[in-house]
């Protein structure tokens, strides 16, 4: 069951030609390599190029800029193969990702989507933490998708026959994709292997969109309490309006929420950079806020798990 790799780039020069590199040296024999140029404007292009004049699995598609969600549909769409792998272009493939990944799906044909646990790099590639993700039941209304996005290797029909992903949750993409997923009824499972190196950086896309991140990711999770439930969706606008009606001592608490998980995540890229000045306000601020989750997530190092 052949596989196909599915990366999107925007601006991604820095780290880029590494990432390339891991997905080159899988210990798979044969797989798909397709990537998406979203409209860089950076030298991406360019590294690209090389590389897929050298081999000939790359499948170099172009467009014009139109986001993460697009480029990945795009990117689905048109991969020959049914097992989609994941990959972003700042992280590291462990060599024997792709193999493992795949005879893990052939030995559980009903799972839709597998995720592996991840070591956290810094933009050095130095090891700063891990993430092993839990999956909860499938009704629960809480965290039900706290892995890493670029771990993943999923069944293309599903994805497709689910919509794939939507381009008003840009930032919240895959959230959105798997909780749908979850109400078709589709299985999720967590391969105990470290597969993948996921690079942690205060550049990245969604450090500077954390308070639209937060926002549509509690509406994720509010459109699928509703699904399970048998109702409707709500628009953003309709999740914004609901909001403004909600006690305050609701609203209270969804802001002490949000300001916990936005600082307890600067902190970790902080400190992962080995910014102190920055590091060392963050942490404290997560601390007044929630001292003992945050004591608990900062002696287990799993900086990752935690999804906003």
């Amino acid at each position: 069951m052949p596989v196909s790799v599915v990366m999107s780039v925007y601006n991604g020069e820095a780290y880029l030609e590494a990432a390339i590199e891991s997905v080159l040296r899988q210990s798979l024999d044969s797989f798909e390599f397709v990537i998406v140029d979203d409209g860089s404007t950076d030298g991406s292009n360019r590294i690209i190029q090389q590389f897929a004049r050298n081999y000939n699995n790359i499948v170099l598609i172009e467009q014009e800029n139109r986001g993460l969600p697009a480029a990945l549909n795009r990117g689905i769409e048109q991969a020959r193969h049914e097992l989609i792998a994941r990959m972003d272009a700042d992280d590291i493939m462990m060599p024997v990702r792709l193999e493992r990944q795949l005879v893990f799906l052939e030995q559980n044909k009903d799972v839709t989507v597998a995720c592996s646990h991840v070591q956290l790099i810094n933009s050095d590639g130095r090891i700063v933490g891990e993430s092993r993700p839990e999956l909860p039941p499938p009704s629960s209304v809480g965290r039900f998708v706290a892995f890493t996005h670029s771990s993943v290797m999923m069944r293309k029909q599903d994805v497709l026959s689910a919509g794939g992903y939507r381009d008003e949750f840009f930032y919240a993409e895959d959230q959105d994709l798997w909780a749908r997923l979850l109400v078709r009824g589709c299985r999720f499972a967590v391969q105990p292997e470290c597969l993948m190196m996921h690079r942690v950086h205060s550049s990245s896309i969604s450090m500077h969109n954390l308070a639209r991140q937060h926002l549509l990711c509690e509406l994720v999770h509010s459109n699928f309490t509703r699904a399970m439930a048998g109702q409707e969706e709500l628009s953003l606008e309709e999740f914004v309006a609901m909001k403004a009606r909600r006690p305050f001592f609701q609203k209270t608490g969804d802001l002490v929420e949000f300001l916990w998980q936005s600082q307890y995540k600067k902190s970790s890229r902080a400190f992962a950079e080995g910014k102190w000045l920055d590091f060392l306000p963050s942490i404290g601020a997560a601390f007044a806020l929630h001292p003992v989750r945050t004591a608990k997530r900062v002696l287990s190092r799993r900086a990752g798990d935690e999804q906003i």
